[in-house]
This record gives structure tokens, sequence and C-alpha cells, in this order.
């Protein structure tokens, strides 16, 4: 991250952020004790600072999912699902059969009080770290804002436990499908065989009046 910005998944769109703010330098390197410490702190705003911020991903890929996914009961993991942003706008579009993971017990303690996940679990999200789940255990498992502090890499274990029909969805910024930190990654399991690229929606007012790209993959296991 520059200087007294956030960036959101975009070398290309930033907000002012106070030097004191918690969100300052997320980003730079995962590491998980640092990440826990600062969205411990940051959930005391974070639901506030998202709206002042004109960030409408959770809406954004909630309204894509409901188009994609006809069937509401489809089982759905949050991947960093912080305080329930994208809990509550997939609840309003009919899915409730949610689980949620994320590193900071504050904001989970935020989430659960939206009843709006049946379980959140507290997990290590780096990519050398297996989660918990069965191997496709969820129809859908999505990402949406917390690419901007998460190493994509992380992908293949995301692809793992996502069912073989079902999708792997990524909500960032347009502009960040061909960043440094995005596109080779993504080119190298294409090319790997382990997903395909199914669909993707370029929709406007993402973040900052501008448009984003939620992209579904589906994994390839033989």
């Amino acid at each position: 991250m520059a200087d007294n910005k956030c960036e959101d998944c975009s070398h290309d769109d930033t907000v002012d952020i106070p030097d004191d703010h918690p969100a300052k330098g997320l980003g730079d390197d995962y590491d998980p004790n640092v990440m826990k410490e600062k969205f411990d702190e940051w959930s005391k705003t974070y639901d506030q600072d998202i709206e002042k911020w004109n960030y409408n991903g959770p809406k954004r890929v909630a309204e894509s999912m409901s188009k994609i996914i006809p069937d509401k009961s489809a089982t759905i993991l949050d991947l960093g699902c912080c305080t329930g942003l994208v809990g509550e706008e997939l609840s309003k579009v009919g899915f409730h059969n949610v689980d949620g993971v994320d590193i900071s017990d504050e904001c989970i303690k935020l989430a659960k009080g939206k009843n709006i996940y049946r379980n959140i679990l507290n997990e290590d999200l780096s990519p050398d770290k297996t989660l918990s789940f069965g191997t496709g255990s969820y129809d859908a498992v999505i990402l949406v804002g917390a690419g901007m502090f998460l190493d994509i890499h992380g992908m293949k274990e995301w692809l793992r436990i996502t069912k073989t029909d079902g999708y792997t969805v990524i909500g960032v910024m347009e502009s960040e499908t061909t960043s440094d930190s995005v596109k080779p990654v993504v080119d190298e399991y294409l090319s790997q065989g382990l997903m395909e690229k199914v669909h993707e929606d370029i929709v406007e007012d993402y973040f900052q009046g501008k448009s984003g790209s939620i992209v579904y993959f589906r994994p390839s296991r033989k």
C-alpha cells in the first residue's frame, strides 16, 4: 500500500486513510498475527468505514451469485468474512446456508451477532495452511474484498474445498484482474489444469464508482 492510502485490490483506486487507522499498512505482507491484531482493532469502525468509502463489493457479488446460482439452498463459505457484510448481502438475496471463516476474534463476534451465518470458524488463511473443511465441502467458496489482504496462492486450498460442480468465486476491482498479484497466479493454475474459468461478471459501482470483476472458477480434480 502507498502511504496513507488503502487500495481495494487495485493499483489505481485509493481512499485516504489516517496515519493512526488500523487499515494502514494492511496488505503489505500477510502476517497472521499482524492481521489479527489490526482487524481486531478495525472491527470497531469497519462497517462504517466501508460505507463511507463507497465499497459495494459485497452487494455486487451477492447480486451476481443470485443469478448464477439459482438454488438458494446452496452451501457457501465466505473466506475472510470479517464483520459479516458479505453474509448480510447473501441473506438479502435468499442464501441462508452460509458459513464464514476469519482470523479476527472481534470481527467474528460482530458477524455472529448478525445471525446470518450457520457457523463461523477462526482459521489462518495463509496459503501454506490447510483449512479444516473436507474436500468438496461447499457449492461455492467466495472471496470478496479480502483479496487485498490475502495471498491469492491460497486459491489451491479454496478450490479443494469447492465441489467439482460448484464455484470458487473471486470478487475484485476490474483493474486487479490484470495485476501482477493476481493474473500470473490465475494463469498458472489455469495452465496446470487445476481449474477452469466458467463465467465473469463485470459490474458497475464496485468501489469508489469504479467497475468490479466477479469471476467464477470450477475446480478440476482427477
